[in-house]
């Protein structure tokens, strides 16, 4: 269904880069995670009716709406077209409209806002009067939970619940969680997991099986509480990581390599160079790295000499600039005996020699 708002003359549209100041006006958008999609410059003529496709979060879905600005300088309110919806709305009759000309560069975004807002309270009405007594239960044990969305389909009579999990200090909206509920109120809801953090700060979560005894409140403070401890867990484990590799530059120097799991430097000692990677494993500290010694120069049957330790002295309490002198400390202990393996088999040419520690 398209649902067309508003009385502008409806030319022919034209897909474009938008010029300033639509640009301007149209950027504010982000803030509320909106995407915006207008084609080719080459289709721009500069004239009337510029159309401005915007992909709009709801629910965990995506609504597609269009913004029709009548002129380039957007002086005048844009028109709307609503696709797939069942919406009624009167452009002259929202604040944001009879405001435009005072809202300035935000003028465009309060427009958008407010038209999303009213679609948020026309879905939980309409979900309301859905006829699935058990979806009527779950909507109410819910509807007071901060930024609740929902988005129903008549025909498929699928209704989509978009509910955010702040983390613990609810600074942050970590992830939505998506409830599909479809015909059959005997099937339990289809769950997904939205993150809205960077990768870098996602945990390691698998939701929990939804069983025949849950309801939607009890299985989402559930899942709350657990994505809000791995998501703590994780941040503090990040951090620990972050300073561990500032401490292995102060022990070795540059290092050759960093990553999130390992960190690998260029060691001296004894008259030899090596390579020493520390493999940082998921369970760090309770988990003790991996330490792993590489021959710089020498080879056997093409392959650098290699020696790996994966127990030695170790505590999860040390801090790390402790456990990177005890790290230093523990190789100029093992290289000496390195040394001595590569060159009782290494034979076609000798080991470079480097200047001692």
């Amino acid at each position: 269904i398209n649902a067309e708002y508003g009385g502008q003359a409806s030319n022919p549209m034209a897909e474009a880069v938008l010029v300033q100041p639509l640009q301007a006006m149209v950027d504010p958008l982000a803030q509320l995670g909106i995407g915006l999609s207008a084609g080719s410059a080459a289709n721009f003529s500069g004239g009337p009716n510029t159309k401005c496709s915007l992909t709009v979060p709801l629910a965990c879905n995506t609504l597609h709406w269009e913004l029709m600005f009548a002129d380039p300088s957007g002086a005048s309110p844009p028109d709307l077209i609503l696709h797939c919806s069942d919406m009624p709305v009167l452009l002259a009759s929202m604040t944001s409209v009879r405001d435009y000309a005072s809202n300035g560069v935000n003028r465009v975004l309060r427009i958008v806002q407010e038209l999303l807002e009213m679609t948020k309270k026309h879905e939980l009405a309409r979900v309301a009067h859905f006829p699935n007594d058990r979806l009527q239960f779950e909507l109410q044990t819910v509807t007071e939970w901060p930024g609740l969305e929902l988005l129903s389909n008549v025909e498929t009579a699928e209704v989509h619940f978009g509910i955010p999990i702040r983390s613990s200090n609810e600074a942050v909206v970590l992830a939505k969680l998506q409830f599909v509920y479809g015909v059959d109120p005997s099937q339990p809801p289809g769950v997904h997991l939205h993150w809205l953090v960077p990768p870098s700060s996602q945990p390691q979560f698998q939701l929990p099986g939804w069983t025949q005894q849950d309801c939607l409140v009890e299985y989402l403070l559930r899942v709350q509480g657990q994505l809000q401890q791995a998501h703590a867990s994780h941040l503090a484990t990040l951090e620990l990581r972050t300073a561990l590799v500032s401490a292995a530059r102060d022990a070795f120097g540059s290092p050759l390599e960093v990553s999130i799991d390992r960190i690998s430097f260029t060691f001296v000692h004894s008259n030899i160079s090596v390579i020493v990677q520390f493999n940082i494993p998921v369970e760090f500290p309770n988990q003790m790295p991996e330490i792993l010694i590489q021959s710089l120069f020498a080879q056997r049957n093409g392959m650098p000499f290699s020696q790996s330790f994966k127990e030695y002295p170790y505590s999860p309490r040390w801090p790390p600039q402790e456990l990177c002198q005890r790290w230093r400390a523990f190789l100029i202990e093992k290289i000496p005996g390195f040394k001595n393996t590569i060159t009782s088999t290494y034979v076609p040419q000798s080991i470079p020699s480097a200047a001692p520690l």
